[in-house]
């Protein structure tokens, strides 16, 4: 197998007992230890696992009260390699895992992400027509599925590609790190937790891969520092244009401010006009009242405006650059 498995079997540590082989939790470690470290598989620890897989396919597999290895999607999956491993000498074991998982995998179509991919990974070991019925988001993964559909996505591209994954290798990958970087891990079982740490060593691994390579490679290195001047630049136009922005939004809001001022006269006098002269008008029209009733709530915004203390209004032309420089990075930058 891989980096995944490694994180939970040591090969010099790790014993599996030699009684109880016909119980599933235990041909299903013997089907992970011996994938990952098939020099260990002996003539006789192979025949005694084949015997052992022999009398669990015996059983109902697909019980009613679903105590059985396969609604345990790990044990599903050990076994799934278990049957591959004692193919030579059980080749029934492979058939009998294929047909259980396409006759009982609408159980895992509602089921949460993991479980998904873990069953999806069961499915392809033993060729099973099997795969979600819909695809998994990203957005929809707890942080160790994430873990899981990177490590199909680099390892295993078979069941990747069935499942939709390899597309969405980018998506996963930054939301993964985000959530590594930034959130508390929750409680994991050792599965979960060895499919978080081996794709979080992979990640690491590659960037640091990638970084020495652009190192060891001078058309490589040159490139990385164009971009980088590249970035700088772009920095520093958006520095620039933002306080440049923020300026002129300061400004136009001290000209509206002081373009107001015979506003505030106009709307004044309307009133005072409107106050002394309504009882000689016979009739006002709709054009004339609506004037007036604009000049006169100008005025009172502005004798409220002008009421304030200086500090309040410069705020408000702090305010106004800054939406401007906001406005500014939408338009121009952001939307590139």
């Amino acid at each position: 197998m891989d980096d995944f498995l490694s994180e939970v079997l040591k090969p010099d540590l790790f014993e599996l007992p030699t009684t109880r082989s016909d119980e599933a939790p235990v041909i299903a470690a013997h089907g992970f230890l011996f994938s990952r470290f098939p020099d260990r598989v002996s003539p006789q620890a192979e025949r005694e696992l084949a015997d052992g897989l022999a009398q669990v396919s015996k059983r109902e597999a697909l019980r009613a009260d679903r105590q059985s290895f396969f609604f345990r999607p790990v044990e599903l999956l050990g076994i799934s390699l278990a049957s591959q491993v004692v193919y030579d000498s059980h080749p029934d074991g492979v058939d009998w895992m294929k047909d259980t998982i396409e006759v009982g995998g609408d159980f895992y179509h509602q089921d949460n992400p993991w479980r998904q991919l873990v069953a999806g990974w069961a499915a392809s070991v033993v060729n099973a027509n099997w795969r979600p019925d819909s695809s998994l988001a990203p957005s929809d993964m707890s942080v160790s599925a994430k873990a899981l559909a990177l490590h199909l996505s680099y390892n295993h591209p078979a069941p990747a590609q069935v499942m939709e994954l390899t597309d969405e290798r980018n998506a996963l990958e930054k939301s993964f790190l985000e959530e590594i970087g930034t959130t508390a891990l929750p409680e994991m079982s050792v599965s979960r937790l060895a499919a978080a740490h081996a794709t979080l060593h992979h990640l690491i691994t590659s960037i640091l891969e990638e970084v020495i390579n652009v190192y060891r490679d001078p058309e490589r290195q040159k490139r990385a520092e164009r971009e980088k001047a590249e970035r700088r630049e772009r920095k520093q136009k958006i520095a620039s244009a933002g306080s440049f922005c923020e300026a002129q939004g300061r400004i136009a809001y001290w000209i509206v401010r002081i373009l107001g001022i015979p506003l505030l006269f106009g709307g004044a006098f309307s009133a005072v006009s409107l106050y002394f002269t309504l009882p000689e008008i016979p009739t006002i029209t709709e054009n004339q009242s609506l004037i007036i009733y604009v000049l006169t709530f100008y005025a009172t915004v502005e004798l409220i405006l002008r009421s304030m203390r200086a500090e309040v209004l410069q705020n408000l032309a702090d305010r106004a650059g800054n939406k401007w420089k906001e406005l500014w990075r939408t338009w121009i930058f952001e939307r590139k």
